[in-house]
């Protein structure tokens, strides 16, 4: 097991079963250790195959209503966003995403269609989940109000804090960083009538 998986890595599923003097507390085995490693990783998994659905329809929605509202090319218009949006940082990281994926077929033949600009419905798709998440948050209120509220049934803040809290947990996850045990600095705001009710 050892010669697959890192010690280092492994030691910090050690942390919940160590006394402050750094020793094991009873009963504590090495394939008990190992369980807990095996189940951390099919968690990410499952985690990440629903983070798929998530992140699909999320790219999905903010294109749809973008483009038809502002155009194939409105978000590369400063007027589309809130003050807060960064203009300069926000051409520079889709510049980077038209030079990554330079190679990609879609890419090129959109360039040569268009000028050299690249459709809304065909960048977003090279976003990472943190430009998704940036990219709802610089727009203006009013836009935001309506996706959050038409398409996905909560406020504004709520969804904020959702897309935070997603990108969160799909970098753990995209980078096979341990969840067990793990303290996430953020959760997700729950809309004030929030019931739970489990099927």
């Amino acid at each position: 097991f050892l010669k697959k998986v890192n010690y280092y890595r492994l030691s910090a599923y050690f942390l919940p079963f160590m006394r402050p003097d750094r020793t094991f507390e009873e009963g504590v085995s090495f394939f008990r250790l190992r369980r807990i490693y095996e189940f951390d990783s099919r968690l990410r998994s499952l985690i990440f195959e629903v983070i798929e659905d998530v992140e699909v329809c999320l790219r999905t929605q903010l294109s749809y209503y973008v483009s038809q509202k502002y155009g194939a090319f409105g978000y590369l218009n400063d007027a589309m966003y809130s003050r807060r949006h960064d203009e300069h940082h926000f051409l520079g990281l889709i510049r980077r995403c038209v030079e990554q994926n330079r190679d990609s077929p879609v890419i090129r033949q959109s360039q040569a269609k268009n000028d050299g600009k690249v459709p809304l419905w065909i960048i977003v798709e090279f976003f990472t989940v943190g430009m998704l998440s940036n990219f709802f948050s610089d727009m203006k209120t009013a836009d935001q109000k309506e996706i959050a509220g038409s398409v996905y049934r909560t406020g504004v803040k709520q969804m904020e804090s959702w897309l935070h809290c997603l990108t969160d947990l799909r970098n753990r996850c995209a980078h096979y960083l341990r969840l067990y045990g793990w303290t996430f600095s953020f959760v997700p705001r729950m809309p004030q009538d929030f019931v739970y009710e489990p099927d």
